[in-house]
């Protein structure tokens, strides 16, 4: 079993030639004896180096609930762990080497950033949208952040200051409306049924996102915080929770996943007089329907033979349950962009 170690690893070198990986790590092996019989066979066999293993620990493990692992703000041991994990590192994988070996096989003239096309790097085709942008946005954004709404990609957020937009972090659960001055919202994914008793308890809150919906602020609301702007969640169990009712339609939760996995899609809208249709990849992970009237499906996904529609917008409101990494296509950036702009409206 030692030696068929060396095999898989030989495997995933010549998956992808000219392979980039340099070395191993092993993963819950118990003992140095095994650690070294794996050793011994994947640098007899193979080119590579190995730099230790990791050994089991109870100590370390993350709870994990229907959409995955209990997200790391509800862990109230979670600073305990990364120090723990951080020793069993130091005990068993040397470091040192790691280090020496990595720097001195890096050639920083062989990087290439993936854009899609080949012909300009994602850096440049990021520094001429922020460039473009930079003296036109004069905009400030409220997102939501809390226990119920927490997923969101760094980069897109990142990439949202550089640019010169102000975020704002709110609590539908904890804040009594949303913040003053503001020119949009941005819902991420998250966990609201999980958190559905508490959002429909704070009330204030829940007008307040209805009223400025109604009143033309834009709203781009993905997976989580498109359940939130349905009227309802019905929870497995049969409960229902009022929502926002920024969109009339229930989220319905189920006992399995109805969609997991990288989608293409297809957003269909028109801004400003100006019909937009923009491909993006991005993807779906979710146990929720959602049954509604009278919404305009905006957003078509694409996978292998299947299609269906998960898009919804309502006044200024943009709802999906596809999760969107802004460099999977630079053209749905600059498209929030032009539509934030375009139907900014202040809070007051």
């Amino acid at each position: 079993m030692a030696l068929t170690a060396a095999a898989l690893i030989e495997g995933l070198m010549r998956f992808h030639e000219p392979s980039q990986i340099k070395g191993v790590i092993f993963n819950r092996v118990k003992s140095p004896g095994h650690y070294e019989l794996l050793k011994k066979a994947v640098e007899k066999h193979l080119a590579i180096a190995c730099y230790g293993y990791l050994k089991p620990s109870t100590a370390i493990q993350l709870k994990s609930r229907h959409l995955g692992l209990i997200q790391a703000q509800e862990d109230l041991d979670v600073e305990d762990k990364i120090e723990k994990m951080a020793a069993l590192v130091e005990e068993t994988v040397d470091l040192t080497k790691l280090l020496f070996d990595f720097n001195n096989s890096v050639d920083q003239s062989k990087k290439v950033a993936y854009d899609g096309s080949g012909s300009v790097s994602l850096q440049e085709s990021l520094s001429k949208i922020k460039n473009d942008w930079a003296l036109k946005v004069d905009l400030r954004i409220g997102y939501a952040r809390d226990d119920a709404f927490s997923f969101y990609y760094d980069e897109n957020l990142e990439t949202l200051r550089e640019i010169g937009i102000k975020l704002i972090p709110f609590s539908p659960i904890a804040d009594g409306k949303l913040p003053d001055t503001i020119d949009g919202i941005y819902l991420g994914g998250g966990y609201p049924e999980v958190f559905a008793k508490a959002l429909m308890d704070n009330v204030t809150m829940r007008e307040s996102i209805r009223a400025q919906a109604q009143a033309g602020m834009p709203m781009y609301a993905e997976c989580g915080g498109l359940m939130y702007l349905m009227k309802t969640i019905e929870t497995r169990k049969g409960e229902v929770y009022e929502m926002t009712g920024v969109f009339d339609g229930c989220s319905n939760m189920t006992d399995r996943l109805q969609h997991f996995g990288h989608v293409e899609a297809i957003l269909k809208l028109q801004v400003g007089g100006k019909w937009e249709s923009i491909n993006y990849r991005g993807h779906e992970f979710h146990h929720s329907v959602v049954t509604a009237r009278d919404l305009n499906q905006v957003i078509e996904v694409n996978k292998k033979e299947e299609s269906w529609h998960c898009g919804y917008h309502k006044h200024n409101v943009l709802g999906t349950y596809v999760h969107n990494h802004f460099y999977s296509n630079l053209a749905f950036l600059e498209w929030l962009l032009y539509f934030l702009t375009q139907n900014k409206r202040r809070a007051v």
